[in-house]
């Protein structure tokens, strides 16, 4: 396993930071909630100006996702649903200079600070920075408690009175022409995963909950120039999982490129052939397991694209491993791709459900044999390129099961 990401020691810094500054800090207009800067929805994109929080007071909100120290405050009502994405990453603020920061997002209930519900909460997404994209509804207003991450034995004093914090507020980009985009909230197995519509498909666009995985049902039709990348469509650390149509690992990247490196992309191999496959996208280090939780994938070389080779290499993915990584929202690039049923059968998800009604029962065997009788591919459950006997034993064993 990879190891955690360790914070700096900033302690003495910051004590001695705090007693230089003493009270000759000014204090930012926006230190308290009922001070915040309003941003008006109609100004977005929107980059705070850059405020020195050395001034700031710790305020006696309770500390959401990590510790907090020097924050500041900032309120948002849109006129529209959106989603809408609040960030200190420097790939949009040149100027900041505050190294390691935490954002909370707040909604209130009447318009003021006294009836706050935490929507979401980040500490290190961009590096020690922080990123939260989330689905706003219009008319209610929004509040951004953003500041200096601390440990809780350190002083909340600032890790240098020079430092400098702003925030970037912007809607989430509208898709290109022949992205997919998910819509509500798409599943993490073969059985409900978003299956992916219209033409062309260059790309899909989604928003990765904290502790997530989104699985999509797409064709591949050229499998010589298949791609699929996240290296400047996230700014959280991505994992990118290929699926056969029953949900057999083919390929898995880590780390390929973009926000420190530890973005990831597919590339074909010469065992990729055309077909319906599932794609999967999941924040490191939440990993596919089979039915008896063993991963289907080690977890290392980091940067390779390779096929399943853990444990549970042989198997069907059934579920996914605890780790509760950082999401966000993702752009994933693809090529040599299509909608599914495109260019493949579209297929039951699930064998034992050969009917495709949610459930596991004899209607399943009456709608699994016309169709194995007329040599339907989707009865070659096996995959072995033809529907034979051998079938028919690979249904009835997950029929049996009582699932997929």
């Amino acid at each position: 396993m990879r190891h955690n990401r360790r914070k700096y020691s900033v302690g003495v810094v910051a004590v001695a930071a705090a007693l230089a500054v003493g009270e000759a800090a000014a204090q930012p207009v926006n230190d308290a909630c009922g001070g915040a800067t309003e941003i008006t929805f109609s100004s977005l994109p929107y980059v705070a100006p850059p405020v020195a929080t050395a001034g700031a007071a710790r305020g006696s909100e309770a500390d959401a996702c990590a510790w907090f120290g020097y924050t500041v405050w900032y309120k948002l009502t849109p006129t529209s649903d959106a989603e809408v994405i609040f960030e200190t990453c420097a790939e949009r603020l040149a100027a900041i200079t505050l190294p390691d920061t935490v954002l909370s997002l707040y909604s209130s209930s009447d318009g003021t600070c006294d009836r706050l519900t935490l929507e979401d909460c980040n500490d290190d997404t961009c590096g020690f920075r922080s990123r939260v994209a989330h689905q706003l509804a219009a008319g209610t207003t929004y509040f951004v408690q953003v500041g200096q991450y601390r440990q809780y034995f350190q002083s909340p004093g600032p890790v240098s009175p020079e430092d400098v914090l702003s925030l970037s507020v912007r809607i989430t980009d509208a898709p290109t022409a022949g992205q997919w985009t998910e819509v509500g909230e798409t599943g993490e197995l073969p059985s409900s995963a978003q299956v992916v519509e219209g033409s062309p498909l260059t790309g899909i666009v989604g928003v990765l909950d904290d502790g997530d995985s989104d699985m999509y049902r797409l064709d591949i039709c050229d499998a010589t120039a298949f791609t699929a990348s996240t290296v400047g469509g996230a700014l959280f650390d991505t994992q990118l999982f290929l699926f056969n149509s029953i949900g057999q690992g083919v390929l898995f990247n880590d780390d390929e490129g973009g926000t420190l490196g530890k973005q990831s992309r597919l590339t074909s191999t010469a065992q990729l052939q055309p077909g319906g496959y599932f794609l999967a996208v999941s924040a490191f280090d939440r990993d596919p397991l089979d039915s008896a939780l063993n991963q289907m994938w080690l977890d290392t070389p980091y940067r390779s694209v390779r096929g399943p080779d853990g444990p549970g290499a042989q198997h069907k993915v059934s579920a996914w491993s605890l780790e509760n990584g950082n999401g966000g929202g993702y752009t994933i690039a693809l090529s040599g791709c299509a909608p599914a049923g495109v260019c493949s059968v579209l297929c039951p998800p699930c064998i034992a459900d050969f009917d495709n009604n949610g459930g596991v029962d004899g209607n399943d065997i009456a709608a699994f044999f016309p169709a194995w009788e007329v040599s339907d591919p989707c009865t070659d459950v096996n995959l072995d390129g033809g529907v034979d006997g051998r079938d028919v034993e690979t249904f009835f064993v997950a029929w049996e099961a009582g699932g997929c």
